[in-house]
């Protein structure tokens, strides 16, 4: 991270697969010119405390949240807990990251509706809620001692119906979908392009990126809605760069500047698989 202005700045880096860590600062100004030799040597010499003492400690702070180091991934961890305070909307943020043996999975701020989505991987268009979840927030930390994604994952789900008292499972069901189709005569006029790499942002109202397919555009038009699983019938892997907007909320002003671009959602029924939330039932 660099953080600087007018003749001056400072660095910090930090890898979250160790605990080393370190700082470098510098000016320009002219009374300093003459000493730059020593600011190095008096800078490298700091830089050599710094990792010397972060490297005993077991973890290592970081601006939003603890990484695990090796020697935390060596047993299981699954904490979640309330946060009543949490209110800043800039701070909701999900992170997972590897560690040395093991995997590591963090969610922070986040209402607990999402964390029941994010511990069983689906959308809020998937899910039969015959419970209310709590809509405080969390912060969930997971921690297992092998490099096993769905062991991972496991843990988590496991720990999210304990916390929140409900019994999930997956159902197959027929309901109504959106499907997401080429209007007929015509093609997608989306700019076409060859980015590689798939870089977007999404909101209510608005999704922009590059590098999206037909396939993508649909998964994050139902992340967006959260109204009804969205399919596509686009079989093409071309890439576009994607900029729409329409009213926040509106299904149908949304269908209206699809069109533009030559595609619309159509309502089609489908045997779809939901995650079912139900209450634990308690024993008497």
């Amino acid at each position: 991270r660099a953080d600087g202005s007018g003749l001056g700045g400072c660095f910090k880096a930090w890898s979250p697969r160790s605990t080393n860590a370190g700082s470098l600062c510098f000016s320009t100004s002219n009374s300093y010119k003459m000493k730059k030799k020593s600011i190095f040597l008096l800078s490298f010499s700091t830089l050599i405390i710094v990792l010397s003492v972060a490297c005993k400690d077991t973890r290592f702070q970081s601006d939003y949240f603890d990484f695990a180091s090796e020697r935390d991934a060596v047993e299981y961890k699954a904490e979640i807990k309330q946060v009543p305070e949490y209110v800043d909307d800039d701070m909701v943020y999900y992170c997972r990251t590897g560690v040395y043996d093991g995997r590591q999975i963090v969610y922070k701020g986040v209402i607990g509706q999402t964390l029941v989505t994010a511990a069983h991987r689906t959308t809020d268009a998937r899910v039969v809620w015959n419970k209310q979840i709590s809509q405080n927030r969390y912060i969930a930390e997971i921690i297992v001692p092998k490099s096993d994604q769905e062991l991972l994952y496991q843990e988590f789900a496991k720990a999210v119906d304990q916390k929140f008292e409900i019994k999930s499972t997956k159902e197959i069901q027929l309901i109504e979908v959106y499907e997401l189709n080429i209007i007929d005569g015509q093609s997608i006029q989306f700019e076409q392009t060859d980015a590689s790499r798939v870089r977007w942002s999404q909101q209510d109202g608005k999704i922009s990126g590059v590098g999206i397919t037909a396939s993508m555009l649909s998964g994050i038009i139902e992340r967006v809605t959260k109204k009804k699983p969205v399919y596509s019938n686009i079989e093409s892997n071309q890439r576009y760069a994607i900029n729409l907007e329409w009213e926040e909320g509106n299904l149908e002003d949304l269908n209206s500047k699809l069109r533009k671009y030559g595609l619309e959602l159509v309502i089609v029924k489908k045997e779809v698989e939901l995650l079912v939330v139900n209450p634990v039932q308690q024993e008497t």
